[in-house]
């Protein structure tokens, strides 16, 4: 698979343990560091002690959203916000809301692991 996100650390959210692992050691296998949340909670925890180069986050979790997370980290003591990423099966918020919060992107479940490399490649190997 090569070193892709070889040198980037990379935090998955998601309630569903299933897609967190899937999308987990994909990532893995292109080189990135992972570490794992299952609500926006953890994952900020996770992320303030980590300092991450990105966040794949689940828009809809319970004890903290996405959409909570990304906020809580644009208001925090970051010098550079991780690059985040929106997943999402539901089409409760656009691209537009997601780019107004600073989001680099959203993609729909299910969804393709290269469409997820593609927005990835673009904010951390630019």
């Amino acid at each position: 698979m090569g070193a892709l996100f070889s040198g980037k650390t990379i935090i998955v959210v998601d309630d569903e343990i299933d897609l967190r692992e899937i999308v987990s050691e994909h990532l893995q296998m292109h080189g990135a560091r992972v570490l794992e949340a299952e609500n926006g909670t953890q994952a900020f925890e996770i992320a303030t002690s980590q300092r991450p180069d990105a966040i794949i986050s689940d828009v809809r979790m319970p004890n903290g959203d996405g959409v909570e997370l990304l906020k809580r980290l644009r208001a925090s003591q970051f010098a550079t916000p991780p690059a985040f990423v929106f997943m999402t099966g539901y089409a409760d918020i656009t691209s537009d809301e997601v780019a107004k919060l600073g989001a680099q992107g959203m993609i729909g479940k299910p969804f393709k692991l290269q469409e997820l490399n593609e927005i990835l490649k673009k904010h951390l190997l630019a």
